[in-house]
C-alpha cells in the first residue's frame, strides 16, 4: 500500500542549539519531501508547509546542559532505548516533551522527532548525568 504525500501539510518546528544558530539557513519541508519523493518514485509535493524556529530551549548557552535536556535524555533512553546527544537531540527533545506537556499537539496528531545522531556526546557529559565515575 503505498501513501501519497502529494497533499500533505507540514508545520515543522526547529530547536535552535545556540542563540547564534536562529534563523539559520535550512532546507525546507517542501524540499525534503520532495527529495523523498524522487527516492521512493511517489507523487509530487504540493502540500502547504511552515517552518518556525525557537530558541526556547537552548538554556544559557550551546553545549551547556539544561534540566530539560537531562530529563529528556533520560526518558528517551529509559522509555524508548533511543540515545540522544546532549547539544543537539537532547535538547530538541527536551522541547518536544514540553510541547506535549503543553498540549500544542492534537491527540490525533502525527509528530515526527527527526533523530541526527551523535549520542557518543553522551559522555562528554558525566556530571549532568550522574555517570558513575571510570575506572
Amino acid at each position: 500500500m503505498r501513501i501519497s504525500l502529494a497533499a500533505l501539510s507540514v508545520c515543522a518546528l526547529s530547536a535552535a542549539v545556540s542563540y547564534s544558530t536562529l534563523c539559520y539557513a535550512a532546507p525546507s519541508v517542501g524540499e525534503i519531501l520532495d527529495a523523498n519523493r524522487v527516492a521512493s518514485g511517489g507523487d509530487a509535493w504540493n502540500g502547504k508547509a511552515t517552518f518556525k524556529e525557537t530558541s526556547d530551549y537552548v538554556g544559557q548557552g550551546y553545549g551547556l546542559p539544561t534540566e530539560g535536556m537531562v530529563e529528556a535524555v533520560k526518558m528517551f533512553a529509559r522509555l524508548e532505548g533511543i540515545l540522544l546527544d546532549p547539544v543537539y537531540t537532547g535538547k530538541a527533545a527536551a522541547g518536544l516533551v514540553d510541547l506535549v506537556r503543553k498540549g500544542k499537539f492534537a491527540c490525533d496528531s502525527n509528530v515526527v522527532f527527526l533523530h541526527t545522531g551523535g549520542s557518543a556526546g553522551l559522555f562528554g557529559y558525566p556530571d549532568a548525568f550522574d555517570f558513575p565515575p571510570a575506572r
